[in-house]
């Protein structure tokens, strides 16, 4: 079941079964927003251009034991959106390559899309989401069946700056293929986050 329920929904009929879901609703949203951000600044000397990190994510309590580890790249776009000196609005450029584990079986997974940072200058603490296309090299898992390779991931969660270049985060993610497929089980997510900026 897709927890954003921020977004419109949209029902579907699989069978006799009506089903409610947001497909790409996030990535849409944050892709406009990267085309619409006023350029009212370049970089600035606390924001470095690009990130490389680790991500571990645990599936939640009803999803089976389903475990991710990745490595995360991101490119902090050239603009940004301030309504004070103090609040910012950041957007970036999210890739990542990994593998999706359930018990003995693993297989590749990788995703690409827009992401955005919400944070005030004095405070270490900011609230980030993002939005990606996904491939998978499975897409079956034992009695799961994700119905195709391609994929939509929605997170959102929240980061500290443990320094000028380190941070640690948290995000509940969700990934479903947006009904393109016959089957749409989805795959919730806890993702903890550690990244070095350059």
């Amino acid at each position: 079941m897709n927890w954003f329920l921020l977004f419109r929904p949209v029902k579907k009929s699989r069978g006799d079964i009506k089903v409610i879901s947001r497909p790409g609703s996030l990535f849409l949203i944050l892709f406009s927003l990267l085309i619409i951000l006023p350029l009212d600044s370049v970089f600035g000397k606390d924001s470095p251009p690009f990130e490389f990190g680790l991500r571990e994510g645990i599936a939640t309590p009803d999803e089976g034991p389903f475990f991710k580890d990745e490595l995360i790249g991101t490119f902090v776009l050239p603009w940004s959106s301030r309504s004070s000196s103090a609040f910012q609005l950041s957007p970036k450029l999210d890739a990542t390559a990994g593998v999706l584990r359930r018990s003995d079986q693993k297989g590749f997974i990788g995703s690409v899309g827009p992401g955005l940072a919400l944070g005030w200058k004095k405070a270490p603490i900011f609230l980030v989401a993002g939005a990606r296309a996904a491939l998978l090299g499975e897409t079956e898992y034992e009695d799961k069946d994700f119905g195709g390779r391609l994929q939509f991931i929605e997170d959102i969660g929240l980061n500290i700056r443990l320094n000028r270049n380190l941070e640690a985060g948290y995000r509940l993610q969700h990934m479903s293929n947006a009904f393109i497929y016959d089957t749409n089980p989805g795959l919730n997510m806890h993702i903890f986050e550690f990244s070095y900026s350059f």
